[in-house]
């Protein structure tokens, strides 16, 4: 995995955009070697931070080793050169133009007398992207165990964190997105957030206590006039036991 800080400078027309913005991106994915020295990958992008909104995006592509080739032919040419500019987007686009119009275009005794750009556009293997953003979620989490202090509260990259009670004094396990930043821990069955100690709302706030149920009273049953009456005129059939107290005669 890669994490790659990003500089964003914006359109200096633009009034509402004039500075820089700071961003970041996380790429994972997987690479393979199809020659000593031409390797292909695919990587997921997710990027985030001010002149980003949380943008995902999926990257194919290949690289290659420098080796006595790019030396002789590139390389060599950079030492003390004063028209080669140093700055790093300079020196970029200079690798990439040899890249893509000399070095992968050039056959390879290693490719059997191909072009790294036909090895590997001859690939017959499809390209997978992410199915949704659960599915990539669940491949950007990372756990950890932490010990949860008697106050319910863990502690990670110098925060405390409030876990739910119930977890005070166990080892508990932390999955944590690494898209979203976010901690989560499995409490009664299910992955629960969690989040820093609110220090200043904890310290207005009342500890729950132990309350003794109150005992229960009884309340002398009032009989009043309308109760006594219904009860004459819709009184039980049976008695208590089950039995007809008028007898059969009286029906």
């Amino acid at each position: 995995m890669m994490v790659e800080p990003i500089r964003d400078q914006r359109d200096a027309d633009d009034e509402d955009a004039s500075t820089d913005a700071d961003d970041a991106r996380i790429a994972v994915g997987i690479r393979g070697l199809m020659t000593d020295s031409f390797e292909g990958w695919l990587k997921a992008n997710y990027t985030d931070g001010d002149a980003y909104e949380g943008e995902l995006s999926a990257t194919v592509g290949a690289q290659f080793k420098f080796n006595q080739t790019w030396g002789a032919q590139l390389l060599r040419s950079f030492d003390g050169n004063p028209a080669v500019d140093p700055d790093p987007q300079s020196l970029r686009l200079r690798l990439l133009h040899y890249l893509h119009s000399v070095y992968a275009k050039t056959p390879h005794e290693s490719l059997d007398g191909q072009t790294p750009e036909e090895r590997w556009n001859s690939d017959p293997r499809s390209l997978s992207f992410p199915q949704d953003q659960a599915w990539l979620d669940e491949r950007f989490v990372t756990s950890f165990e932490r010990s949860v202090s008697k106050d319910n509260v863990i502690p990670y990259e110098g925060t405390d964190y409030e876990v739910p009670r119930g977890h005070a004094g166990t080892q508990i396990r932390v999955d944590k997105n690494l898209l979203r930043g976010t901690l989560a821990v499995l409490h009664e069955g299910r992955l629960v957030a969690i989040h820093p100690v609110d220090l200043v709302a904890n310290a207005y706030s009342r500890r729950a206590r132990l309350v003794q149920p109150a005992a229960l009273v009884e309340t002398p049953i009032v009989q009043t006039a309308a109760q006594l009456a219904f009860q004459t005129e819709f009184a039980p059939l049976v008695d208590a036991t089950g039995g007809y107290p008028k007898g059969d005669d009286e029906q």
